[in-house]
């Protein structure tokens, strides 16, 4: 039997769900989604409803295989990722960390070769948002990949989505 997410706990609401975090490491993959109770109180920076935070951590075969699945998605997020911060094709993405609860991006490039040239950026506030509207295949990728695992959690896959 479906939960009636209108009316949760005695509650009547209309939960809604985002991807509030998307971790991307060389060898993992976190992703966390938090669901509000409504627009209004999201849209006023209230935090999230604790108890409808949901977590996962893809490690090891698991992530292995999800990039085996989504080859040309992680490509297409590498490229993005790369362009954003200026490498060129003498690196790679080795830390992605877009949070967008809290509007801030973390992106690292490190290079191919053994010499330490890391590039670093942590964008924040207009320049996410910025950086976000700019990068709209970069944020489909990432949700696509994101929703497409976690529907795979009953809870989840049944919450109101936007």
């Amino acid at each position: 039997m479906a939960r009636d997410h209108t009316n949760y706990g005695g509650r009547s609401w209309q939960p809604f769900t985002i991807l509030s975090e998307f971790e991307l490491g060389q060898n993992y993959l976190n992703l966390s989604f938090d669901t509000w109770e409504s627009m209004e109180i999201f849209d006023d920076g209230d935090g999230p409803i604790a108890s409808l935070r949901r977590s996962f951590q893809i490690r090891a075969e698991d992530f292995s295989a999800l990039k085996g699945e989504n080859t040309q998605v992680f490509e297409d997020i590498e490229a993005a990722a790369l362009s954003i911060v200026g490498a060129n094709g003498t690196h790679y993405i080795d830390f992605l960390h877009l949070q967008a609860g809290t509007a801030v991006l973390v992106l690292s490039a490190v290079k191919n070769v053994l010499e330490d040239d890391r590039i670093r950026r942590v964008k924040t506030g207009p320049e996410f948002h910025a950086i976000i509207a700019a990068n709209l295949a970069l944020v489909t990728n990432v949700l696509t990949l994101a929703w497409t695992y976690a529907q795979q959690d009953e809870c989840l896959s049944k919450l109101q989505t936007i």
